[in-house]
Order: structure tokens, then sequence, then C-alpha cells
């Protein structure tokens, strides 16, 4: 009877496994059919999506294009159309039509060399390399690159010329240049790219004279267009001739080094040096050709476009490595060369691949699944015959157990209590057998709380059944003591139906260990939470393990996206310009493997949208007991910080800029005045002094207000072209220890005199006695104190009083202090104090001033490493305080002049020579009076230097005056022309500008001038010089 029942269940066995395996065959082939129709969609979406990146990227570099092409010729436009470039252009092709200058006579027109001199600063900040201009003929009549004069071997090499000769504007194809140019590695280089924006030249009569052509370096300007199409690993974007050069540079110039394509050299490009032809293989891999490469066949994209086509493939081609790509292409007949963006098949279609790779493997999967679940079922079933072999071994497992182990039935009453449930709980089996479980288990920790009910205790046991739970429960023993516990609980199948068992643990150390980590994640959680840093754990492989809120929100990860990944990896793929970070990645692994300290660096992240972000990060070592776990990285956005750093840098520049063109501005108008105040001052002072002409007492009078006004608008001349020299940065200071004592004691002798004549009181406080040094130059700071000095006697009433004070600050400075009783200044307009130009409203009143006084007195002690500060006094008037660095004690003298001879030159009876070169004509005609009422002086002019020459040559004067800026030859020729002829080299030279700047007197000096006499002319002094330098010959 007993074979014959395992018989009968063994063929139930076998019916059942066939009806399994059948239905799970049929649900597997269901889901291969649907898998493989999901790849072949998601593989033609992903086409489509090709075609439309391939399109938008294309379009996208060709408006690019357009709008540099429209920049370029605008700057070139406007570089050619300005007034000065277009005088000398046109002035350049009116003498040169004839081509009978030779290279070095075109070198030297003057013309050329101010249209160099005005272009090449100019075209350096366009980007533009320099540029040629041509005459009708095609000759090279002027350049910013001397050796591109005089040739006319340019039209060989591109048509752009004879287009613009034609009255168009050009954009040439880039070509190889005619003369040597920079290469990448700094060095002149023949055979370098180049190309042209040219503009055609009209005169007057709107007659086509000449071509003005821009030169560019294509592979910086040109190239740089296409970088921005530069996408993942391999996408590129270039441009091509119709004879299929590539025209702009490849991002794969190591791959093309590599195979040979071009020199393996720094300085090499792809420019003109690759055909984008197709070898027959990938030349990257290795393939070797067999036939040369002016045999291989265009591109599929080449071929196309360079007949006016424009297209898509996302099928695939090889490229000009050898390489399948997918590429976008388009013909622009307008420039005579095409465009197209490409990028490599495999990376392409990469997520399809990896999706079909995922599709295979999760189908080997699904089979493996099936062939486990089928056998696990076999299994399973056999398992149930020897079910019941096992029931004996049960019990004795339950009785042996260290935990207390219970059943109930499914309303909750206990049938069964373990001895060690008896130990635990205090109650014997017989006692609790047959009772409800909420006799022994509360949902409550309370000792008071005895509301706990059967349905609300075995809920919770039967809700840790069904969802497998963590009820939150507590023991209750015999003697009504409370202690947490944790059930594991689980419904057993009998043949009555269904019974709970419960495997119950006393976990209160675990309670009370969790409560105390509870409480400590909880503080760490609101503080990482709180942090406005991005703070990421990273493994000691760099992974995330962790990420607070600040790090998801800026770099846009969820935090479930970003565990496992490694960090660097997620947030650098690829930086700006398609930068690489594999081996900052390879420094940084090895920073987190030796747990060393990694902090305050700034580098480039990647948000999850993509978009790179300036960022500052700080790696930190987790150790325990000296072994490294990982580290805590924490790191910020600074990109806020960098754009307002930025933005104060171009502000600080544009301020520079405008502070230089106003210095500029002021240092000219202060040299244009300075000639015709020559005039005035010297006819004054002349007619004034004239022995030979009686003067009324009220010409008198009105000569001497003349002169004065003369001198008052001199001093403001000087003063703006002061404060225009230290803007500038072309003062000069002589900066050694003072004696403070002999300073003060001079310039108040010097100021009694004013102090007096306005009613005030002059106080020195200073004794000659106190013996403090300051390291300052010596004539600055008396003009400093002079000017303060000056204000406080103009700006007190009459009856006040003024003091000069000095005193020391500290072990390193002093303070020079000038105190007076005037009205103060308010407090409103205290901040407009040392601003230029500002008298603050007092320019309503009868004191007279420029407004730049107490400007050159701050620039010139910050010059000097001090500075100047203001305050009102309490009593009244106001107080200026100049604070210097103390010098150590020296035994410098003060210098004394020395005794002139005043005497004149004893006339032996022979006349002396003096040439006066000057253009203008007034200060001619003050000169040849001056000299007239002097004797012994036989005075000759000239107004060119060219002139003066001759005259020298001829007469072979004592002395030369000469004015610098001259029409023509200036001064400097000349005096070079002068030093070179034997005849004249000794003759002694003095200098005469209106531009009186200590490095122009500088300059005049090292040049070879004897002397520099600065307009308006002091006539006593130049006289002076004039007899000193006469009586040394």
């Amino acid at each position: 009877m007993t074979k014959r029942i395992k018989t009968i269940d063994k063929k139930f066995l076998e019916m059942t496994f066939v009806k399994y395996a059948i239905t799970a065959l049929t649900i597997m082939a269901l889901i291969i059919s649907s898998g493989f129709y999901v790849l072949n969609s998601v593989q033609n979406h992903l086409k489509n999506n090709i075609t439309e990146n391939l399109s938008l990227s294309l379009n996208t570099t060709l408006e690019v294009f357009e709008i540099w092409v429209k920049e370029k010729k605008g700057v070139a436009y406007f570089l050619m159309n300005e007034d000065q470039t277009q005088k000398n252009i046109l002035s350049i092709l009116e003498k040169t039509q004839d081509n009978d200058f030779e290279k070095n006579d075109l070198l030297a027109l003057e013309e050329a060399i101010a249209l160099k001199n005005h272009l090449a600063p100019i075209v350096e900040s366009m980007d533009f390399v320099g540029y040629v201009l041509f005459n009708t003929s095609g000759r090279q009549v002027a350049a910013l690159l001397d050796s591109a004069v005089g040739e006319n071997n340019l039209m060989g090499y591109s048509d752009f010329f004879s287009r613009s000769l034609k009255g168009e504007v050009c954009l040439s194809l880039p070509f190889i240049s005619e003369i040597n140019l920079v290469g990448e590695d700094g060095k002149l280089r023949p055979g370098m790219p180049t190309m042209f924006i040219s503009y055609p030249v009209k005169n007057l009569h709107d007659e086509i004279i000449g071509v003005m052509a821009f030169r560019l370096k294509p592979e910086t300007e040109f190239s740089k267009i296409f970088m921005g199409a530069r996408t993942g690993s391999t996408g590129e974007a270039y441009a091509f001739s119709k004879d299929g050069r590539m025209l702009s540079d490849t991002r794969f110039l190591d791959h093309l080094r590599a195979i040979g394509i071009i020199p393996n050299e720094l300085w090499s490009h792809s420019l003109l040096a690759v055909n984008i032809r197709n070898p027959g293989g990938n030349l990257v891999e290795g393939f070797t050709p067999e036939t040369p490469p002016d045999q291989w066949p265009l591109t599929f994209m080449a071929a196309e476009a360079t007949q006016g086509n424009s297209g898509v493939n996302v099928e695939g081609y090889n490229d000009y490595r050898g390489v399948p790509v997918v590429g976008a292409w388009t013909w622009l007949p307008e420039y005579d060369m095409g465009f197209t963006k490409e990028i490599d098949l495999k990376e392409a279609y990469s997520a399809v691949n990896m999706l079909q790779a995922l599709f295979y493997d999760v189908l080997i999967g699904l089979c493996l699944l099936t062939a486990i679940s089928v056998w696990s079922f076999w299994k399973r079933k056999r398992a149930d015959i020897n079910l019941s072999i096992s029931n004996k071994y049960y019990k004795a497992v339950i009785k042996s157990s260290i935990d207390p182990i219970i059943f109930t039935d499914m309303k909750g009453v206990i049938l069964s209590f373990n001895p060690s449930a008896e130990r635990v709980f205090k109650f014997s089996a017989s006692e609790i057998i047959g009772k409800d479980i909420s006799h022994i288990i509360s949902d409550s920790d309370n000792q008071q709380d005895n509301s706990s009910t059967h349905a609300s205790v075995f809920n919770q046991i039967f809700a840790k059944v069904r969802d497998k739970s963590d009820p939150h429960l507590w023991g209750v023993s015999k003697n009504k003591e409370r202690f947490p516990i944790e059930i594991r609980a689980s419904k057993v199948k009998i043949d009555a139906g269904a019974i709970i068992c419960c495997i119950i643990s006393d976990i209160s150390d675990i309670v009370e260990s969790r409560q105390k980590n509870l409480e400590i994640t909880n503080q760490l959680e609101i503080l990482l939470n709180s942090i406005a840093e991005g703070v990421c754990r990273l493994d000691m492989n760099g992974k995330v393990y962790f990420m607070n809120p600040s790090a998801s929100k800026i770099l846009g990860f969820q935090e479930t996206e970003a565990i496992g990944q490694d960090f660097f990896s997620l947030v650098q793929p690829i930086g700006r310009n398609g930068r690489s970070f594999i081996k900052s990645r390879e420094h940084l692994a090895q920073i987190i493997r030796e747990g060393n300290l990694y902090e305050s660096v700034e580098d480039e992240f990647h948000k999850n949208t993509g978009e790179i972000f300036d960022a500052e990060f700080t790696l930190a070592p987790i150790k325990r007991d000296d072994e490294t776990l990982g580290c805590v990285l924490t790191f910020k956005d600074i990109g806020v910080r960098k754009k307002r750093e930025a933005l104060m840098i171009k502000l600080k520049e544009e301020a520079e800029q405008a502070s230089k063109a106003k210095s500029e501005f002021l240092s000219r108008m202060s040299h244009e005045l300075r000639t015709p105040m020559n005039a005035i001052l010297g006819f004054a002072q002349l007619t004034y002094n004239n022995p030979n002409q009686s003067l009324t007492p009220d010409q008198k009078e009105n000569i001497m207000e003349i002169c004065k006004a003369g001198e008052r608008l001199l001093f403001l001349i000087n003063e703006v072209l002061e404060l225009s020299e230290i803007d500038k940065g072309d003062i000069s200071l002589s900066m050694e220890p003072v004696c403070v004592s002999s300073l003060l004691n001079d310039v108040a002798d010097v100021m009694k005199q004013v102090a007096v004549k306005n009613s005030i009181e002059l106080i020195n406080e200073v004794s000659m006695g106190q013996s403090v040094f300051a390291y300052a130059d010596r004539i600055r700071l008396k003009q400093v104190l002079m000017n303060l000095l000056s204000n406080g006697i103009k700006y007190t009433p009459a009856g006040g009083k003024v003091w000069l004070r000095c005193e020391v600050n500290s072990e390193t400075t002093i303070r020079i202090s000038v105190k007076d009783t005037g009205v103060g200044i308010p407090e409103e307009l205290q901040s407009r104090l040392f601003q230029p130009f500002d008298r603050l409203n007092a320019d309503n009143g009868d004191v007279e001033g420029t407004g730049i006084g107490l400007t050159l007195c701050k620039r010139l002690t910050e010059l000097m490493k001090g500075s100047i500060c203001f305050e009102n006094c309490s009593e009244g008037g106001s107080c200026f305080s100049v604070e210097l660095q103390k010098a150590e004690a020296t035994d410098l003298n003060d210098p004394t002049p020395e005794n002139v001879d005043e005497a004149l030159i004893e006339n032996s009876g022979e006349s002396k020579k003096i040439i006066y070169i000057e253009d203008n004509p007034a200060n001619h005609r003050l000169m040849e009076k001056l000299f007239s009422g002097k004797k012994g002086f036989d005075l000759l002019t000239a107004h060119e230097g060219g002139i003066g020459i001759d005259l020298a040559m001829a007469t072979l004067p004592d002395l030369i005056l000469m004015d610098i800026n001259l029409p023509g030859m200036d001064g400097y020729s000349t005096l070079r022309t002068l030093k070179r002829l034997s005849e004249t080299k000794n003759i002694p030279v003095i200098a005469l500008s209106a531009k009186a700047s200590e490095k122009d007197i500088e300059r005049a000096l090292l040049a070879g001038f004897n002397h520099f006499v600065p307009k308006p002319i002091d006539i006593d002094k130049l006289f002076d010089l004039i007899e000193s330098e006469l009586r040394s010959i």
C-alpha cells in the first residue's frame, strides 16, 4: 500500500513539473519578443536624435562662422576707414602706382612708417596678425611685416586680391603663407597657414586704386569657430576646400602625429596638411594602405559636399583617419568651402550598444533563472516528501533554543511555551498556555499602563508576519517588569490550518545603544543638512558612500543616483575645451589611498545638466585605529565669486584705461598751452625790461598783470602736467633720508612772506635741534608741505594763525602737521577732499586755486610710501597731517648752491654765432628781440631741421638752440645728423620743448642734447645757461 502511494505521488509530481516548465517557457518567449521590438524602436529613435543633434551642431557652427566673418569685416572696415589710416593709405598708393620704388624706399616712406606705428598696436589688439597694402598692379607697397613689402607674389597664392580689385570684400580661404610666420612654438617657420580679409581702396573720385588686406592666423582665430562643436570624446567640426583639404584644426592632432599624417612636432597642425580622403581602413588601429594618399578617394561626406550637396549620414562611413563616423555636412558656395560635424560611430551608438548588451545579458539571465526556477520547483516538491521525516527533530530544536519560542493560533492564544520562555517571562508553561499573548507582551513601556489589548498586540505581531516590519513591543514578566523585545514571527502551515511561531529576544542593551546612536545620527543629519557646502563621503576607491542635500542641490544629482559612483568621474567627465582629468583623477585616487589632507583646491565640476562650474574642494581622510577608511570631500560653487573677481578686474582695467586717456589728454593739452605761453610771457618780459623803450606807469602795471596772469596759468599747466605724469607712472623719485627740521625751516622761511602779506601768523614749532629724519624725496616733500601751508594761509581769515609741527608717531613713522584757525571743512564735503579739480564749492569765493594741489599732495605722499589725512579741530579750523617712514639719522648735508659768476662773456672782438631752429614764427621774433639787446651774439634762425643742418654746415656756429617738436625731421633726427657730421659733431646743442616731463627731459639728455630748457622760457636762466656753455668751449 505504501509503495502504491509513492508511485501515485511520483506521477503527480511529474505532471505538475511539465505544466510548470511549459508556462515558464511561454512567458520567457513573450519577454524575448517584446525585448527585440523595444530594442529596434530605441535604435530608430536614437538615429533620429543623432540626425537632429548633428544638424543642430552644424547649423550653430555656421551661425558662429557668419558672426565671426561679420565681426572681422566690420573691424577691418573700421580700421581702414579711420581718418589717419585712410590718409596714409591714399598717400602711399598715390606715390607707388608707378612701381618705381625699391623695397627699402617703400619701407622708408614716411606714410608707411606712420601707418605701421598707428596700426601695429591696434591690429594686434583686434587679433589680426598684420596687414598688406597692394597697388593696382598687385605689388605689396606697405605691410606690418617688413618681409612682405615690395613683393607681388600673394596673387599666386589666393584670388582675394583680384576679387577685391573688382570691388568685392573678400574672406580668403586659408593657404600656405608667402612669408615666414610664428608657429605654436614661438619661432618663425616657413609653410605656416594664413588667410586674409580684403577691402578695395577707393580715392576721392570713388575709383579703386588698391587693396587693403588684414592677415589672420587660421590655426587660432578661424579654428576656434569649430571648437565649440567638439562634443563627447570624438565629436568634431571642421572646414574643407573643394579639393578636399582640411582648412581648420582637428581635435585628433595626437592621432595624426602618431600615424604620420603630420609631423610629430609641437608646431605641426592639420590646416592644409590633411586631405579628407578615405584610406580604406582604420589608420588609428594600425591599418596600412597599399596605395599612396593622393590616390585615396574622397570620403563619402567630402564627395557629397564638394558636389554642392548638404546632407546627413547616420549609417556610418569612414573619415580621413579611416575611423567609422556619422556626420552632417553642407557646402558654402559664397566662400567656396564646406563645413561638417562628425562623431565616431561607436560613440554615437554607445547607448544602443550598451542597451543591446544589457538585453542579451538579461536574456541569458532569464534563461538561467527559468532553469533554476524549474529545478527549484522540482527540488521543493521532492523536499515535501521528506518533510515528515524532519518533524521529529523540530520539537527537540525548540526545547533546546536559548531564545524564547512561543506558538499561538491565528487568534493569539498561546499553544506552546518553551523552557527559555519560562526563564525569561517567569511563567511556567502550565500557567500561560491557553491564555492570550497580551498577558506577556505589551505595546507600551509604561509600568502603570495595563491597557494593552489582545487586538493591538496581536495585530502588531501579525503585521510582522505579513510585511516583515519590526514592531516596537515590550515583554511583561510575571512580576510586572517590562523590557524591550524583538519578535521574529512567521506563519507555519499545518494540516489543521496555520499557526504563528514567535522567536523572542531581549534587546534591552541593543535598544539603549540604538537610542544613543539615533541621537548622534540626528545631530549629524541636522548639521549636514544645514551646511551650505556640499559634503560627500567617499570610500577608498573614490566612490560615493553619502551625499548631503547641499551637494545634491549644487550638482543636480539625487543621492540615490550618486551612491556607488566614482565621484570624480561623475563630476569631471571632461573639462572645458576638451580638457582631460585622467591624470588629475589618478593623483586624487593616490591621495585618498595614502590618507593625506588635500585642501583649498580650485577645479571644474560638472552638474547633472552638463553645465560646468568652478568649484573649490577639500579632501580630509577618515581614519580609525590608524586605518584609512576613505575620506570626506567638501566643496562649494565659487562661480559667483569668480565672476565678481573677473568683473572687478575688468572694471579696474577700464578705470585704468580711462585714467590713462585722461592723463595723455592733459599732457598733450599742457604741451600745446606751453608753446603760446612762451611767446606771451617772453614778449611781456621783453617789453617791460627794454631799456630802449620808455613805458608809462599804467603800461608797466598792465604788463605786470599780464605776467602775473601768465605765471598763474603756467603754474596751473605745470600742476596738470605733473598730475598726468603721476597717473602715467612717468615720475621718478629720489628717496633718501631727509632732515625734517632743516626742511621745515626752509619751508617756513619761504612761506613766512606769504603769511605776512595775508596778515596770518605762521608759527614754526620745529627747532633746528630736533634731529629727525624721514625717508622721502626732499624736493617732492617740500612741494607737498608748501602746498599745505599755502592752503592754510589762503583759507584762514586775516588775523588767524597757522602752525607747522613735527612729532615722532611711532618707532617707524613720523607725522608732520599743518594746522590752521580757518573755517574748517564741512563733513559732507570731506569725501571729495582729494578729488582733482574739486574746490569744495570754493569757486564762488575770492580765493584763487585750481583744485589740483591736494590731489598732488596725496599722490606724491603715497609715492613716497606715506599717507596724508585730515581732521577738523574741535576749537575750529582744520589740520592736515603727512605720515612718512622714519629713517636712520645720517650725516647728510643739505646742498648749498655754489656762487655763480653772473658776468657776461667778454667780447673778444668776435661775435658768438648762435643758430635758433624753431617752426613757430612768434618764437622766432621773440628770440630775435632778446638777442638784439645783447652784445657779442650773432643769431641765425631756421624753421626746419634740414635747413638748420645746412646753415650749421655753412656757418659752423658756437651754439645751437633747437625746438624738439619740429615738423618733418624732428629735433632728435636733426641732432643725430649733426652728431654724425665731422664739422658739426662737437657743437653744443640745447633743447627747447613745451613737453617737459621728467621722462621727456631724461630722453633728451640721453639722446645727446647738452641741456634741456622747458617752455615757457625763463629768459635769465636761458642766458645764464648760454653764457656758461660758451664759456666752457
